[in-house]
């Protein structure tokens, strides 16, 4: 479920209700119905109702089924929705074939272990922006430009490194 700032992840009793901001992707809890504000400055709204939902979640299915895909006009089908998609992306299965072997690859690698969650999950969804561009239209400029916005998402949690002082007796010779 999801409104446009926002898009409800899950739900469980001890957090509440799981939400990833749409404008920075940050990920927040939310007990109750309330309108929190982002760290990016957005505000986003959680109803009672969309709580509920979550809690059902049968009722949650429903509403998830009812709802027309972002983007989509209201008399579009799944069919048309995948229709467009596809003239844009590709065939879904060479994009798969792509990306898994793309993600494949990197989880190989002996320094992959060394990742943190945050890093390997952007390399991940890298790997599937990679595999949208090889299998589709190279020049839909969403793929790079989300490629940018999931680095920069990993660089803005990576610690800062210390600069290494200058050697002052160098500089004093």
């Amino acid at each position: 479920m999801s409104n446009s700032n926002y898009e409800a992840l899950s739900y469980n009793p001890r957090d509440g209700l799981v939400i990833q901001c749409r404008n920075c992707d940050r990920i927040h809890a939310v007990p109750a119905a309330m309108t929190i504000k982002c760290k990016c400055g957005r505000g986003l709204a959680i109803t009672q109702n969309t709580i509920a939902l979550y809690r059902n979640p049968t009722v949650a299915l429903e509403a998830e089924n009812a709802i027309q895909p972002a983007g989509a006009e209201p008399s579009q089908t799944i069919a048309d929705i995948l229709a467009q998609r596809g003239s844009r992306y590709g065939d879904f299965s060479v994009h798969a074939r792509i990306a898994q072997k793309l993600q494949d690859t990197m989880r190989e690698q002996e320094n992959w272990r060394y990742l943190s969650a945050v890093q390997k999950q952007a390399l991940t969804v890298i790997a599937d922006k990679i595999a949208r561009i090889l299998s589709g239209d190279p020049d839909y400029d969403d793929n790079w430009i989300d490629i940018q916005g999931y680095a920069k998402l990993v660089q803005d949690r990576i610690l800062p490194r210390e600069t290494p002082k200058e050697n002052t007796d160098a500089a004093q010779s």
